[in-house]
């Protein structure tokens, strides 16, 4: 056989040898990048709900804060709550 045809024949096998190993990751990378995306997906969504109870939190810890400092406060909710002082008469009016 010639040199040339050896040559040829050799870049062929080996192209086909890359374009075998390429084509067999890619089959087994395929299914994995639905499952990234998944995850990707997942992770935003516990991210917003974080953020959500964060906010929450911080808003409760403001109430609370507002307990221990503001009498106005305290007084206003124990009010909505329908609270009195001791010997204190209340009219309420239902509507």
């Amino acid at each position: 056989m010639k040199e040339e045809t050896k040559d040829a024949i050799f870049t062929f096998a080996t192209a086909l040898i890359v374009l075998s190993i390429v084509v067999a990751g890619a089959i087994r990378v395929w299914p994995r990048l639905g499952w990234y995306k998944s995850l990707k997906s997942q992770i935003a969504t516990r991210e917003a709900e974080i953020a959500r109870v964060e906010r929450e939190t911080t808003a409760l810890e403001e109430k609370v804060r507002r307990f221990d400092t503001d009498k106005a406060f305290v007084e206003a909710v124990a009010r909505q709550n329908r609270r009195v002082y001791p010997g204190e008469l209340v009219f309420v009016f239902e509507k």
